[in-house]
C-alpha cells in the first residue's frame, strides 16, 4: 500500500484539521491482514503513521536522506492510538497528519485516516525526538532554525 499526497481531498469537518495538515489517501491492498480474521493488522496501522509522517517530512525539506546528511533523525518516542474502525482489503482511505506542537526536544504530530464517507477509522498522537546520531542524544528544537513547521 503506498500512500500519495493529495492536498485537494475533503477535509471531514468533525476532525478540524487545521490548514497546513498533509493530506493523503491509498487504498487497502490486503498484503498485511491479520492471520484468522481477514482485517488489516494492528501493527499496519503503525506503519502507516510512520509513512505519513515521512511524507510530510519529504514535502517539508527533512526527509530521511536530509536529515541523515545532516546526522540527525527522528526518533519515535511514543505513539498513541486510537482504532475506531476496521480496515479490509479494497479500503479507500484518506489521512492527514500535522505538528501539532513543539516543546523541549520533541515534536507531538497527530494523524488522523478516515474513508470517504466521513467514517473516522484512525487517530493517533506521536511524539517524535530529534536524535543527534553521533551522540545518540535529542537536540532541543529551540536550536534547530526550520526544522519543523508548525501551525
Amino acid at each position: 500500500m503506498e500512500w500519495l499526497l493529495n492536498p485537494a481531498l475533503p477535509r471531514p469537518s468533525r476532525l478540524g484539521l487545521p490548514a497546513g495538515a498533509c493530506t493523503a489517501h491509498a487504498t487497502v491492498d490486503g498484503v498485511r491482514l491479520s492471520s484468522g480474521v481477514a482485517h488489516v493488522n494492528n501493527a499496519e496501522y503503525v506503519r502507516w503513521v510512520d509513512e505519513l509522517a515521512a511524507l510530510h517530512a519529504v514535502e517539508l525539506g527533512h526527509g530521511r536522506p536530509e536529515m541523515l546528511h545532516t546526522g540527525r533523525m527522528w526518533f519515535v518516542a511514543r505513539h498513541e492510538l486510537d482504532f475506531r474502525a476496521e480496515c479490509f482489503a479494497g479500503d479507500h482511505l484518506h489521512a492527514a497528519t500535522w505538528i501539532e506542537r513543539v516543546d523541549g526536544a520533541r515534536a507531538w504530530r497527530r494523524t488522523a485516516i478516515w474513508r470517504p464517507t466521513e467514517q473516522i477509522v484512525l487517530t493517533a498522537l506521536t511524539a517524535w525526538a530529534l536524535v543527534d546520531l553521533a551522540s545518540r542524544r535529542p537536540v532541543p528544537l529551540r536550536s534547530i532554525r526550520g526544522a519543523i513547521a508548525t501551525p
